[in-house]
């Protein structure tokens, strides 16, 4: 089969088709637009040849939009449609009693082509600012911030700071942001879960039990430890660090209470703290005994009804103390187990 281009030359071509691979259509580099021919011949017997032809549009890249949205919008696919190459409010305010921390935003690039379709570029342009003392994008900040936050904005002090996004050679128009911190915002509420909710809206989630590294400070939207304080009712069972990272430590016989509340300076209201139960109950480690129950409390109250929470065994109450071994893959066919109570507690 021969594939020829019948019209519109300058604007496309066939790659040489070989015997391992098809052949290509591919567009010329240039800056036209519009409509080219392929045409793809097969000889047959006699004098006759078959062919088909088939048109291709070929498209242009237009311009580069640059628009700014509050805070880590890690998908752009909502705002697409109406997003405009403007900031909605290119004004990034600081976080009241923070530790000098702004509003950050997500700076997200459009390619408009000659079609007229728009397309999100965000993670192949490239960006800058005219002032990195005011503002700069986090992929900039050093080693550990990640090429995937490479269009996150983040201010460093008050002022004025121009963005662009550069994509195949296509600058945008420059977008002038405002880091005000004469008007800061502060915490309207938080939850356990863990959330921070400021009052303009945004929800911060904190991540409770994960561990983000020493580059947290780079990485995180805003300073945990400078808005909210974490604490254990049993820190010697579960204990939990200022940025919200619990780790179990050993068994606890009782439910232990888990709290968060916003830094003093931050209350809003009473809603400005949470807090909830958690089981400290460690699994037996490798050939390893283990008392009480596999999940949940340790030691519960008999009987339980089936939707009932776990009780603590409180004065007078009978339990049962389930035994469990940790074999690994081995089959147990002897052992002994002695159980040593105190008399003074249990009977």
């Amino acid at each position: 089969t021969e594939f020829t281009v019948e019209s519109g030359p300058e604007l496309c071509e066939v790659e040489a088709q070989t015997e391992s691979q098809n052949a290509h259509v591919r567009a010329k580099a240039g800056n036209a637009a519009g409509v080219c021919t392929v045409r793809a011949s097969f000889p047959s017997f006699g004098n006759e040849t078959l062919f088909a032809e088939i048109d291709i549009e070929v498209v242009m890249l237009s311009e580069v939009q640059l628009a700014l949205l509050h805070y880590d919008t890690m998908s752009l696919a909502g705002y697409l449609p109406a997003l405009k190459p403007q900031s909605r409010e290119p004004l990034l305010r600081e976080i009241a009693c923070s530790q000098g921390d702004f509003q950050q935003a997500t700076a997200w690039a459009v390619a408009e082509l000659s079609d007229g379709s728009r397309h999100d570029v965000s993670t192949s342009a490239t960006y800058s600012s005219s002032d990195q003392t005011i503002l700069k994008f986090l992929g900039n900040l050093g080693p550990g911030s990640g090429s995937n936050l490479m269009n996150r904005v983040r201010p460093l002090k008050a002022g004025q700071a121009a963005i662009t996004a550069t994509f195949e050679g296509a600058q945008s128009q420059s977008l002038q942001i405002v880091v005000n911190s004469a008007d800061p915002i502060g915490i309207f509420s938080v939850q356990l879960k863990a959330e921070v909710t400021l009052e303009d809206g945004y929800v911060y989630h904190v991540g409770v039990g994960r561990i983000l590294g020493q580059d947290r400070d780079i990485l995180d939207i805003v300073s945990v430890p400078s808005l909210v304080s974490f604490a254990s009712s049993v820190p010697s069972a579960i204990s939990i660090s200022a940025w919200g990272d619990v780790q179990l430590l050993e068994n606890h016989w009782s439910a232990v209470a888990i709290s968060v509340e916003a830094a003093p300076l931050c209350q809003v209201d009473e809603t400005s703290a949470d807090s909830t139960e958690v089981y400290a109950n460690l699994e037996a480690a490798e050939l390893d005994v283990d008392l009480g129950q596999p999940y949940g409390l340790q030691f519960q109250a008999n009987p339980l009804s089936a939707n009932s929470l776990p009780q603590a065994v409180d004065v007078g109450d009978t339990f049962t103390v389930a035994v469990s071994i940790n074999s690994q893959s081995d089959f147990l066919e002897v052992f002994d187990i002695r159980l040593a109570l105190d008399p003074s507690v249990i009977k």
